[in-house]
């Protein structure tokens, strides 16, 4: 049996994170830095080096501190489709030789998701 993690008790289900899509308002930084939200709800912030109330150990730049919002709301946006997508391939062709065709279709998926991701990164 797996030891209880800090501040957990026995057979508590584990909490689930606020549902995506998550976004970075455009002109959203402030003197907190940058801001995670979702429709309803803000997430988290993203501190800039030099802020009034910012944390001693922020040392991430305006731009920075900006893409570093962006970049970690990508990630959490497309986390369950990228797992998704690998869990199929991966699953697909457990036991088998890779059937050519139906490979393709695989990696024509995986392609057009990274080239999602690639896109938004690049916004």
């Amino acid at each position: 049996m797996e030891p209880n993690k800090p501040n957990e008790t026995p057979n508590t289900p584990k909490p689930k994170h606020t549902p995506t899509p998550w976004r970075t308002p455009l002109g959203f930084g402030n003197e907190k830095g940058f801001i995670i939200r979702s429709e309803t709800t803000t997430i988290a912030g993203v501190w800039e080096r030099g802020m009034s109330d910012a944390p001693q150990h922020a040392t991430a730049t305006s731009n920075e501190a900006q893409a570093n919002a962006r970049y970690i709301v990508t990630a959490c946006n497309h986390h369950e489709a990228l797992v998704r997508q690998l869990s199929q391939f991966t699953e697909r062709f457990k036991f088998q030789r890779f059937p050519k065709r139906e490979l393709e279709i695989y990696l024509e998926n995986a392609r057009a998701l990274l080239a999602k991701l690639e896109a938004e990164a690049a916004q």
